[in-house]
């Protein structure tokens, strides 16, 4: 997802989140519908950068998978800036 889609969502979770709220009378309410939209926020933007979730939580995941490591170009350490 890009910049602008992500943007784009946030607006209309807020947009949709206001609207909701015209008529509310009650604090504690408001409050925790203001918490659910910033949480739901937060896990659009979250899933935006890191990718999905995978389906097994398990599953160990080598240091190339979430480092965009290739090993075609040049060794882990150089990968990292590191000189053994």
């Amino acid at each position: 997802m890009d910049e602008q889609a992500l943007s784009e969502l946030v607006m209309q979770k807020v947009r949709e989140w206001f609207a909701s709220q015209e008529n509310q009378k009650d604090g504690y309410e408001y409050e925790r519908s203001l918490n659910e939209v910033v949480q739901e926020i937060g896990k659009s933007i979250l899933e935006a950068s890191a990718g999905k979730l995978p389906n097994n939580r398990k599953e160990k995941k080598t240091p190339d998978e979430f480092r965009g490591y290739n090993d075609t170009e040049k060794s882990f350490p150089e990968y990292l800036g590191r000189r053994f």
